[in-house]
This record gives structure tokens, sequence and C-alpha cells, in this order.
């Protein structure tokens, strides 16, 4: 009776096969003070919870004991009173103290609010350059943060090419709850960062309930959870949850919606079920208000012709940032002199490395053949699984090989964004380094690169 009852209060929390592997091993007797038999903490003398085995039972002090222990305090029973045994012999709890995980927890918190925000705290929707055709985005973003919209638009997904200005709306976002929202009540990071908080905790359980406190959950980036199948599914039962008790969620994508499938059923369909809202690429006038703009805060001097070719030569507000910084750096080294040919330079990323050798197209080929792909198929944005470990190793390759920046393996690779070179570069080097398997598939592939190029 009193498996069931806490069956009953962590429902909520849980699905059922976390639950029956929690709680079908378990057998819990009751030793009472009084012969009423009443589950209440004056009735309950001692409460013993027995394992089968010590192998259960390391898995249950590692991963369940905190949300059995949160349960029974609800019905307010002293844990005093709770003893763990396998075989009748009574062996210790090693459940990590609650108060120092709460402490933990919201230094984790503190870290991704000031990791993702600090540099763009000044962002907001002011900054945000528009025209009518990123209309209706922009403006359901101002009324959702700014709690005019209450109920049905949940979850939110901005979607759209690299650069167009979805990571930037969503700092926006939050810099507008931040005035009626505790700052230790947002969640911010992307899926990579979301994956290794996983990852450095035991116990997901205590993740999932540390997410659950907050009032926003942002998560950018979404097309990399084809990287992550365990956080797919963790996702899956977190976002369910998030919507039952009204939390705000916003997510970001390079890839459409309805084309992630992968997802799997579950997740797909309750992604599709939300609203779904394309950030398109700026319009030259746009881009061209935007460098104005962005000129001015970096105290920049540059003269119509110049600003029209930064416009028309990048079409995404990153580049332009990129752009920008580079002839912020230029100017401060040379005392604020920069001549024509030095512009042209930096417009069109010289360097001594020559994009239009063959060295890199030779990697690509090579790796297209191991895997049975065509050249065009490697250098797409087809994201299936198989494909997408190909695609990364050519790009891992290509910059240990011929040394090339991420900007560039970015342009080699149909214009990728240079943190999408970052991430599938991170990726292969933790891969090789965890699976012998891949280690020694990239290693052959390196040996036959070596050898014909």
């Amino acid at each position: 009776m009193l498996k069931q009852q806490i069956k009953n209060i962590l429902q909520p929390k849980y699905s059922e096969s976390e639950l029956n592997s929690l709680f079908n091993p378990l057998s819990i007797n009751i030793e009472f003070n009084q012969s009423d038999k009443k589950l209440d903490n004056n009735s309950i003398k001692t409460i013993y919870v027995a394992f089968p085995h010590h192998f259960f039972s390391r898995w249950f002090f590692d991963k369940g004991i905190l949300a059995f222990e949160q349960a029974l305090s609800e019905l307010n029973i002293d844990l005093k009173k709770v003893k763990y045994q396998i075989k009748n012999k009574e062996i210790k709890n090693t459940v990590i103290n609650n108060k120092s995980n709460k402490n933990y927890f919201e230094q984790i918190n503190q870290v991704n609010f000031k990791n993702n925000l600090i540099s763009k705290l000044d962002f907001n929707f002011d900054d945000f350059f528009y025209n009518d055709k990123n209309f209706f985005p922009f403006s359901l973003a101002c009324d959702i943060s700014k709690g005019n919209k209450k109920q049905g638009y949940n979850p939110i997904i901005f979607y759209g090419n690299k650069g167009v200005g979805k990571t930037s709306l969503l700092i926006a976002m939050v810099n507008e709850f931040l005035k009626t929202v505790d700052k230790n009540k947002i969640c911010f990071v992307n899926t990579e960062e979301l994956n290794e908080l996983y990852i450095n905790s035991k116990n997901k359980i205590t993740i999932r309930d540390y997410l659950k406190s907050n009032q926003v959950f942002i998560l950018d980036e979404i097309q990399f959870l084809l990287d992550y199948p365990k956080l797919k599914k963790e996702l899956n039962i977190l976002l369910k949850l998030f919507k039952k008790q009204n939390t705000q969620i916003l997510m970001a994508s390079s890839q459409k919606i309805n084309e992630m499938d992968w997802l799997g059923e579950d997740l797909f369909t309750f992604l599709c079920g939300g609203i779904c809202l394309e950030i398109k690429e700026p319009d030259l006038d746009i881009r061209i208000k935007y460098i104005k703009n962005k000129i001015e805060k970096l105290n920049i001097n540059l003269n119509s012709e110049q600003i029209i070719s930064i416009a028309h030569k990048n079409h995404g507000f990153t580049l332009i940032d990129g752009i920008l910084l580079k002839i912020k750096a230029y100017l401060e080294l040379y005392d604020n002199q920069m001549k024509e040919k030095d512009f042209n330079n930096i417009l069109n990323n010289t360097s001594s490395i020559n994009l239009n050798s063959s060295s890199h197209i030779a990697i690509i080929e090579i790796v297209a053949k191991f895997f049975d792909y065509t050249t065009e198929e490697i250098l797409s944005n087809k994201r299936t699984q198989n494909l997408v470990t190909a695609r990364q190793i050519a790009m891992y390759i290509c910059r240990k090989k011929l040394s090339l920046s991420y900007p560039k393996i970015g342009h080699v690779f149909n214009g990728k964004d240079h943190t999408t070179v970052m991430h599938a570069i991170k990726k292969i080097e933790y891969v090789i380094d965890s699976n012998k398997d891949m280690n020694k598939l990239v290693h052959n592939i390196m040996k036959k690169c070596n050898s014909n190029i």
C-alpha cells in the first residue's frame, strides 16, 4: 500500500517504465508502533526497504533514492525510520545530501545563464531588424515574453538558416522575461550543453527535477538532437512535464521540424503540435540598416559603398557580425587606417589557403566513397544518422590534415556555420577517444587520405 502511495506521488513526474524499474524489485515492509497500522509518521516505527541483490542497491542509491525519499517526505514520514536491507542485513544509505544538491544546481543555472547571455545582455527587441516577412514571429515573440499571450502557445519553435537571428531573438525574449521572472527560473541552454548536464550528473531524475523548477525553458540548436539518442528520450518526458505545468517552452533549429522525423514519433508529434515559425533571411535593405546600426555601436567609419558591399556579400546577421569584428580589429591594429584593398581582402576572407585547391575535395570524395555516399550527399543538408557521421568525419579530417579554420570548413561544406563545424569536430574527437572501433575507422580513412593527397 505504501509502495503504491509513493508511486502515485511520483507518477506526474516519471514515466511508467521508470517507476516500474524503480519499485518492482523492492520489497517494503512496515513495523508499526500500534495495532491500528495507520500509514502515518506517528504509527510507523520502522520501514524496511529490501533489495533483491547488491547490484540493484547500487543502482537504487545512485539513480532512484532521491525521488523515493522525496515522496516519503511528502507523506510526512521521518526518513530516519527507513532502513535499507539485503537479505535482512542493513546497508547504509549513500544518497547525496539534498541541500548540497540544490546548491549544485543553483550553481549550474547561474553558469548556464552567464555563458549564454552575459555577452549579449544588451540585445533586446529594439536591436532586432525585420520587415513584413518576419513580422509575425517577431510580434509573437514580443507578446509571449511580455506576458500578453497566456494560453495555447507552447511550444514555440523558431527555425531558419544559420545567422538569421534565431538565437538573438531568444535572447531578446529572455531579457524581456527578466522584467517579471527570476533569472534562476529561466533555463537557457543549447542541445550540447543539455547533454553535458546529463552526462556530468549521476542522477538524471535529479536533473529533471531541477529543470522542472524553471518557468521558462529555452533549448537552442535542437537539430543536434540527432547526435544524442538518449537525450531525445529524456527530452520527450521533460517537454510533456513542462507543458503540463505550463512552463514556457522555446526552441530554435536550423532545420525545419517537418523534416526531423528522426526525432521519433512521440517527440516529433509533440513539436509539430506547437507553433513553428520560420525566421527568413533578412532582405538587402534590412541588412544595410543592421550594418549601419552595428558600425555606429562599434564606432567604425564605413562609406555607403562599403556598407552595401558587406550587405550584398553576407546574407545573415552572424556573417555580418564576423566581418565587422574583423574590420574593427584591423582598424585598432593600424590606427584606424584601412585602404580599399585591405577592406576587400577582409570582405573576401582571403588567406594563404586556396579553397579552390583539390585537397579538401579529395578528402570529401574519399570519405563519401568509404561510406557509400556521393560527394553531393556529403555536402547536402540531409541529416540521416550515418550521413551525418560521414560528414562530421570529413570535416574532422579537413581540420586535422589541412589546418582549415572552422569558417573555411563551413564554406567548403555548402556554407555551414562555424558553430556547426566546431560541434562536428568536437563530436568526432570525443568518439574516437571513447570508441576503439571508431578510432580505427577514422585512422584508416586518414591513412587513405595521406596516400592519395
